[in-house]
């Protein structure tokens, strides 16, 4: 039976030679081979390689080593992995900088942990995966359909912000600018006169300011089927715009007479601001005169706003819950 507990002599052998050796049986022989610990068996050591935190992990390895006895280290963190990934990683090919990092530090990178490292330090390159046999970029003005109704062109070889894909511009809008001889402004897009960003005839493409294009989209100011009527329905869009902007003005409170501008789900005719509103109070605007009315209270006339009113304003103000009869008999 192998002893209970292994001596700090043992524990600092596996620390020096566990991570640097091959298969396991490979493990046992030069444990044997030291002739300083015969009473250990090789599922001890390896139980007590994982106790000391010495854990395998699967990376390709050079012929002739177990693949998974490997040192596991968190080179990520370590400053002297992290420069030298930083100086020899041009976005090459995964397989060829964990081959070149293996030769440097001895174990290699999987594709994962290369692709996490370019996230986390902003040097992933973005480039089209190619497809199989075919090894070469897409080459600069390559088109692509996005399958939603528009074409990409590469523009540049490489996107200048990392992670971005701003190296792909789409076709409508390259053409808008190639025929006007300027770039989109802001605030504007470039829209189809027949509804078709693949086609990309300068004819058919009108610029339209953004804040218009879901009123355009809508179909509240007409239909458009060419570029013609598209700037008459845009010009539609622009004039309902406007109305709705002079409406939403700002106007006093009819309840407290505070000013306040509202907003537009509120709608045009509010009358009444939040504040009053958050209190539970809304204007309900104002009451035109039903004709002459005596007062079954007092017997006063008074002039209605209300076809079925039967007390007069004073009556009401005295009591407003109570009804005529209850409150002619002192009744509460």
């Amino acid at each position: 039976m192998g002893a209970s507990r292994y001596t700090p002599e043992e524990d600092a052998w596996l620390v020096e030679r566990y991570p640097l050796l091959g298969p396991r049986a490979s493990l046992l022989a030069e444990h044997d081979a030291c002739g300083r610990f015969p009473e250990r068996t090789l599922k001890g050591l390896v139980a007590r390689a994982h106790v000391l935190g010495l854990h395998v992990r699967a990376i390709s390895a050079p012929e002739g080593r177990n693949r998974r006895v490997e040192r596991k280290v968190l080179w990520s963190h370590e400053p002297e992995m992290t420069a030298w990934m930083l100086e020899h990683d041009h976005g090459q090919r995964t397989a060829a900088l964990s081959e070149a990092f293996r030769g440097r530090f001895g174990f290699g990178l999987s594709q994962t942990q290369i692709s996490s490292f370019r996230g986390s330090h902003g040097t992933q390159t973005k480039n089209a995966r190619p497809k199989a046999g075919d090894w070469h970029r897409r080459p600069v003005g390559f088109e692509r359909d996005t399958g939603r109704g528009y074409i990409l062109v590469k523009v540049r070889e490489h996107a200048s912000v990392p992670g971005s894909k701003d190296n792909w511009e789409m076709k409508h809008v390259l053409a808008w600018e190639r025929a006007n001889g300027r770039e989109v402004p802001e605030g504007y897009q470039v829209m189809a006169g027949d509804g078709d960003c693949r086609n990309a005839d300068p004819e058919n493409l009108v610029l339209v300011r953004k804040d218009l294009v879901a009123v355009i989209n809508s179909g509240c100011c007409g239909e458009y089927h060419d570029a013609e009527t598209l700037r008459v329905v845009a010009a539609a869009a622009e004039l309902k715009v406007k109305v709705v902007d002079v409406e939403m003005r700002p106007r006093r409170c009819e309840l407290c007479g505070r000013e306040f501008t509202p907003a537009y789900r509120e709608g045009r005719n509010v009358r009444t601001c939040p504040e009053c509103v958050a209190r539970g109070h809304r204007w309900k605007g104002e009451r035109t005169p039903k004709g002459e009315a005596r007062c079954e209270v007092c017997g006063k006339k008074f002039t209605k706003t209300a076809r079925t009113q039967v007390r007069c304003p004073g009556c009401i103000a005295a009591d407003p819950k109570a009804d005529a009869r209850r409150q002619k008999g002192g009744k509460r």
